[in-house]
């Protein structure tokens, strides 16, 4: 026999619930009938009692206003005790994280609360600046790889809400990639050094600050310097399509002598690549 504790109660419960709504007690919205005693008519017979109001509002206005009035207040402070309890549970997971040395794990809480704490406009801006603290930190002690793994994700972050990054963000985006494509050259991988520059160009060369864009444009034509020290001159002139393409437009700052001189110097390797192959063919049509 399975044990229910509130099983002896329920007659209990349920006569009484009854005799409260018999004297209309079980509901506070509920209007109280009034009854009106008519006078006998007709020599003398009965006339039954008859609800006064029914079929039409039986309450008072100013009754119901005052109901509708405790409702909303009610709602109100139910609304802002909710709020009241985010934001401390917000800033005591902050405090917590911060004093322990977790700012990975500070971002991670400021981004999980952030589609909750929708009446705070400036949350946005204070997640970059963590971000920004964290790109220091990294860049500081060396990690760019970790460093770009930060960007990465404010990048993302700044897609996914549709805003442009704060200033100090892409100034240190700028830094991490300059760095990146540094590190690469430093150990003779020109090319992959020239995948960071386009990297940079791409991040800014439509940033509102000229000096952003113009550090964009050197970035690029860096690049294409890279890939022609390495050999593949071809792919640097493919990347000056790609990145006309990508702008809809010119490249800003770029001298059209460059781009004349990644063709000549293309068109030069690929006749190199034809003379050496045509003397191979013939040599392996003669031993046939």
């Amino acid at each position: 026999m399975i044990f229910r504790p509130f099983a002896a109660f329920r007659t209990p419960v349920r006569i009484v619930c009854y005799a409260l709504h018999r004297r209309r007690l079980t509901t506070w919205l509920r209007p109280q009938a009034v009854r009106i005693r008519s006078p006998a008519l007709n020599g003398g017979e009965h006339v039954p009692e008859v609800e006064a109001g029914a079929g039409v509002s039986r309450s008072p206005p100013g009754v119901l206003r005052l109901k509708l009035g405790l409702m909303v207040l009610l709602a109100l402070v139910a609304v802002g005790v909710g709020v009241a309890l985010i934001e401390v549970l917000n800033l005591g997971g902050q405090i917590g994280l911060r004093m322990s040395g977790r700012l990975e794990d500070e971002i991670g809480w400021m981004e999980g609360l952030e589609p909750v704490r929708v009446w705070d406009p400036g949350r946005h801006g204070r997640i970059e600046r963590r971000y920004a603290e964290w790109m220091v930190r990294e860049l500081r002690a060396g990690r760019v790889d970790r460093a770009v793994h930060v960007m990465r994700r404010v990048r993302a972050g700044a897609r996914a809400h549709g805003t442009t990054l704060d200033p100090v963000l892409v100034k240190l985006g700028l830094e991490t990639y300059t760095r990146a494509a540094d590190r690469l050259q430093r150990h003779g991988r020109l090319s992959l050094a020239a995948d960071w520059n386009d990297t940079l160009f791409v991040f800014a060369v439509r940033d509102p600050d000229p000096r952003n864009r113009a550090a964009a444009s050197a970035a690029f034509v860096e690049g294409l310097g890279l890939r022609v020290r390495d050999g593949r001159p071809c792919e640097a002139l493919s990347r000056t399509a790609w990145a006309r393409r990508g702008l809809g437009g010119e490249i800003p700052n770029l001298d059209p002598a460059i781009e004349a001189s990644l063709a000549a110097r293309c068109d030069a390797q690929r006749r190199a690549a034809d003379g050496a192959l045509r003397p191979a063919a013939r040599n392996g049509g003669g031993s046939k």
